[in-house]
């Protein structure tokens, strides 16, 4: 069997592990903010509304951080 070459490698591994963060991260967030109603204000809005805001928007910064370094990084 012929060996992948180690730049298309890096390349793969980079787009799964980008998808693979991406979609944790949507699901961590429809989780809360559908199932756990935490994405919609009944009434009035609460502590819990603003905590899954701020988490969602946090979060969702320090992925796309995470992003950029991961596809400048040469070495994954």
């Amino acid at each position: 069997m012929s060996e992948m070459e180690p730049e298309v490698k890096r390349f793969l591994q980079k787009v799964v592990w980008t998808l693979s963060g991406a979609l944790v991260w949507l699901i961590i967030n429809m989780y809360l903010g559908i199932y756990k109603e935490l994405g919609f204000p009944e009434g009035r809005v609460t502590v819990w509304n603003i905590l899954f805001y701020c988490f969602a928007l946090l979060s969702l910064v320090f992925l796309i951080i995470y992003f950029f370094r991961l596809w400048k990084n040469e070495d994954l």
